[in-house]
């Protein structure tokens, strides 16, 4: 595990090193024309590189730690870290929430979650999580960074924040208990 993080880690640094002299190069050669405003780099994680502990990986870390059923899983920056956060509803019915180290795969936190009032947590849908990822991404193509089970005008739905091809986040609701497309935007 330690090698691949610095293989890992060695070859993010050669493409910065790499990538910021093209960069310095091209702009002492070039004259810049007039950009107009700047809305800032985007600091999300949806936006970015894929996460080198994917989201099966990460998952299965955290099922390991709590067994259960995932509800909610979301690729996001916690506390300076790229991590995968899950809710689970354990095998106590509990719901417990576990970040994982989206770069190393280790467990950051694993704590109950006593003020989780989402009943749809504990509502097993007819359509599971895999069937509506699936569907959502047969409808836009990309990468999943977030995934949650929940009530959406009185049904149950599967929500999905997917970065697609085009490198736009979309949102994509799947109908829990039949399986069709409710909603299918780019997320402005």
């Amino acid at each position: 595990m330690r090698k691949s993080v610095i293989i890992v880690g060695l070859a993010t640094a050669a493409t910065l090193i790499i990538g910021g002299g093209m960069a310095l190069a091209t702009s002492q050669t070039q004259t810049p024309v007039s950009a107009g405003p700047s809305t800032g780099p985007s600091t999300g994680p949806s936006t970015g590189p894929a996460p080198a502990i994917s989201r099966d990986q990460a998952e299965k870390t955290a099922l390991a730690t709590v067994p259960g059923r995932v509800v909610s899983a979301e690729l996001d920056h916690e506390d300076g870290r790229l991590t995968w956060e899950f809710d689970i509803v354990g095998t106590d019915n509990r719901t417990h929430d576990v970040d994982i180290d989206a770069t190393s795969g280790t467990i950051l936190k694993n704590r109950v979650d006593d003020d989780h009032g989402d009943d749809e947590s504990r509502t097993t849908p007819a359509i599971s999580r895999d069937q509506a990822e699936k569907t959502a991404l047969a409808t836009v193509p990309g990468r999943v960074v977030s995934a949650e089970l929940d009530h959406e005008d009185g049904r149950l739905t599967w929500e999905f924040d997917i970065v697609g091809t085009d490198n736009r986040t979309h949102d994509v609701d799947i109908d829990a208990t039949s399986g069709t497309i409710l909603k299918n935007r780019v997320d402005d």
